[in-house]
């Protein structure tokens, strides 16, 4: 079991608030990031233990579950990998650097599968808690020709003065359709809830049961781990969760590219770079975001100048209310050792935009041909050392197919492609 730390909750808000959060993160690479919402703190965490052999555990409702044995539906055993039954994901646990480590594997039917009760004796301050896991659709696709999809209902519950359960308010939450994916794909779901408050009464004992909603069949399969139990204390899940931020190098450019497992009230992002090691920040684009979003977006921005040397990179997360966070940051160091040439787009429709990447300024040819053979546009290019644009005329060319070739001071080819002009 993790450590689990406990500290006071800021104090309740009234109102309710009703929030999901459903993202995704490759079960290849285990993510570090587990928070579900800002300023977490967490009363209560299961990541199954470590360990080869299968395993029951007591959380696990034994009345509606069998243990072990061929995992037909109604039945469930704790492991480190995912692939029991033919047709199925192998995939490690969720637990970042956790060696071996095990997750709950579930060929599911309609009913209750979990539940925990954490007792807190200092007290649960009335406010927002928040019940997440992580979950993965084990089930190849077209390992069933119409595949039941699970869908986990989350309800939490507290005792009150007389022992009996009361739900909190917004309970029961119930996640979208857990999705078959192409390779294993973990995705982080949960719910938030409110405690009230309780007058002189103090709550010591919160609960939650995980259910199932499909009925048994095939594709009614998953694994779960990583399950928690938290404070929400600001009332709502991390607006936007990044997935990954990369920079590669695409042409004479770089290509910045991101993804989110979920975005919520997102408004914009806003894609910065710095070439003194983050001393300093200009914004190089700018992307809409898909603002609400339970599933794993992809953007990208292309940097079309960048500098020889260490490109630092970081993406700026808008909210609709002004507010905003970072991503990490990321680098791509570019070495200049030649001229390099890149068309910016084709088919052209006017002009075409040439960029260049050169360890010197020099000066360059242009000479265009037509599919005949015949040159019909040549012109002189003064290109400067690092990055640079130039625009190549093409005045009343006919559409069609041309080639593009570029001459250096000493007559040799430096790029050479075809052209369509629209």
């Amino acid at each position: 079991m993790k450590k689990i730390t406990l500290l006071k909750m800021n104090s309740f808000s009234k109102g309710l608030f009703v929030a999901f959060l459903f993202a995704s993160c490759l079960a290849s690479v285990k993510s570090s990031a587990q928070v579900f919402c800002n300023n977490e703190v967490t009363y209560f965490t299961e990541d199954f233990g470590a360990g080869t052999n299968t395993v029951t555990n007591a959380n696990v409702i034994n009345q509606n579950y069998q243990y072990n044995g061929p995992l037909g539906n109604g039945s469930y055993r704790v492991i480190n990998y995912t692939d029991q039954n033919v047709g199925w994901h192998k995939s490690p646990d969720h637990t970042p650097n956790d060696l071996e480590g095990r997750t709950l594997v579930v060929n599911a039917k309609a009913g209750n599968f979990y539940r925990k009760g954490v007792n807190f004796g200092a007290g649960y301050p009335a406010g927002f808690y928040a019940v997440s896991f992580f979950v993965m659709n084990v089930d190849i696709p077209g390992t069933c020709a119409n595949p039941l999809l699970p869908q986990i209902t989350i309800k939490a519950e507290y005792r009150n003065a007389n022992n009996n359960w009361i739900e909190l308010q917004n309970s029961p939450i119930t996640t979208a359709p857990i999705p078959e994916t192409a390779t294993p794909t973990w995705v982080q779901a949960g719910g938030v809830f409110v405690l009230p408050t309780t007058g002189n009464f103090q709550v010591t004992r919160i609960r939650f049961t995980l259910s199932d909603e499909t009925v048994g069949g095939c594709g009614n399969d998953f694994a779960l781990d990583d399950i928690k139990l938290s404070s929400c204390p600001e009332g709502g899940p991390v607006p936007v969760k990044f997935l990954s931020v990369a920079a590669q190098k695409n042409g004479t450019g770089v290509n910045v590219l991101w993804g989110t497992a979920s975005e919520s009230n997102n408004d914009y992002f806003d894609i910065e770079k710095s070439n003194d090691a983050g001393v300093s920040w200009v914004s190089i684009g700018r992307r809409q975001s898909a603002g609400n979003s339970s599933t794993t977006r992809n953007y990208a921005v292309y940097d079309a100048k960048p500098s020889a040397g260490a490109n630092y990179y970081r993406i700026k997360q808008v909210d609709k209310d002004g507010t905003s966070k970072y991503s990490t940051t990321v680098v791509y160091k570019l070495a200049i050792e030649q001229t390099e040439v890149a068309v910016l787009a084709n088919p052209f429709i006017a002009n075409i935009t040439v960029d260049f990447l050169s360890n010197r300024s020099q000066n360059v040819s242009s000479r265009l041909f037509d599919n005949t053979g015949r040159q019909v546009n040549t012109q002189k290019i003064t290109v400067a050392k690092g990055s640079s644009r130039a625009q190549i005329e093409t005045g009343n060319l006919s559409r069609g197919m041309y080639i593009l070739q570029v001459i250096d001071e000493d007559g040799q080819i430096l790029y050479s492609t075809k052209l369509i002009k629209q």
